[in-house]
């Protein structure tokens, strides 16, 4: 099973491309003066403050007009597909209290954000404390075979898959590794992984489901939450039909503290360490950064056959790129 061994390496951030946060409340948040109604600022010297676009369910990232979090860092544009809420409620509660809430973690089609991937790279996992009790995270340094990377969600409906997965809410490419995608499922109380399968069908093409779904995170999530899954994955490898294994999870939210980016935003996070154990073939551990409203903002993938909680050799390394 080598040749699998790569498609599910970046199932822990599959939450990395959620909505924006909202960017003002009145006029005198925004450098223009003007506040929109879906909680964007209109950047200065346009017209037009109050404008919500369309009204079709134009979002903040509509027209090319990124959504910044911490005054400049950290670009989401969610495709137009995002509702547009009344005229002065938040877009997602930013708040970074002692659990994230499944509102806070907005995940569907159509979101796109830009990341920076470095692979083979050296990062160690452990970070530093702060006085505070928790860790900070340096994530804004160049890293081995760094580069930019725009990760899109798709709707599973209409895709040469999507009658494979009749419940899925989208499919979202699940590491630089590999150009399969993880295909999810959600409700209130978690986000599940419940297929993989390949971009276009055909020749070669992949066409995986999990017997039963993978919550890769639960809600209300904070630190001490810890779930497992076992599972059983079936389907079509690279053409070859009739492929079965097992995999067991291990999720554990096991710190909090602060991530800093390219650029040097700083995030409060909470970090998700995720175990996957394939019978008969290999172990590997990942870790998944989220904050508020953007979900996921990094994540750290170790070696194969990792044996150490915290490691200094990722396999991939991703994180939220500056503008």
């Amino acid at each position: 099973m080598c040749a699998a061994a790569k498609w599910w390496i970046g199932i822990a951030g599959l939450a990395a491309c959620a909505g924006p946060v909202q960017q003002c409340r009145s006029g005198s948040d925004c450098a223009s003066g003007e506040c929109r109604v879906d909680g964007t600022c209109v950047p200065a010297g346009e017209g037009g403050a109050t404008d919500a676009g369309s009204g079709d369910g134009a979002a903040p990232g509509d027209g090319g007009a990124p959504v910044a979090l911490d005054g400049g860092a950290g670009q989401v544009d969610d495709g137009g597909t995002a509702p547009v809420p009344d005229a002065g409620a938040p877009l997602c509660d930013p708040t970074f209290g002692p659990s994230l809430s499944r509102a806070q973690v907005p995940v569907g089609p159509g979101l796109a954000a830009t990341f920076e991937v470095a692979e083979d790279a050296g990062f160690d996992t452990s970070g530093t404390s702060l006085p505070d009790g928790g860790l900070l995270w340096d994530m804004s340094g160049h890293f081995s075979n760094d580069h930019a990377v725009v990760v899109q969600t798709v709707a599973p409906s209409g895709s040469w898959f999507g009658a494979a997965f009749p419940g899925a809410s989208y499919a979202v490419p699940i590491s630089d590794l590999s150009p399969n995608l993880g295909v999810f499922s959600q409700d209130a109380s978690a986000i599940d992984l419940v297929g993989v399968a390949s971009p276009s069908g055909g020749s070669g093409d992949t066409e995986l489901t999990y017997a039963t779904p993978v919550p890769v995170l639960e809600f209300p999530l904070g630190v001490g939450a810890s779930w497992q899954t076992t599972s059983t994955v079936s389907g079509t490898l690279s053409g070859v039909p009739g492929w079965t294994w097992v995999e067991s999870y291990t999720f554990t939210a096991d710190e909090t503290g602060v991530l800093v980016l390219p650029g040097g935003t700083r995030l409060p996070v909470l970090r998700v360490r995720a175990d996957l154990t394939r019978v008969g073939a290999m172990t590997q551990r990942s870790y998944a950064f989220v904050t508020p409203c953007f979900g996921t903002v990094a994540t750290v993938v170790s070696q194969p056959d990792e044996l150490s909680v915290e490691f200094q050799s990722a396999s991939e390394l991703r994180r939220l790129a500056a503008p």
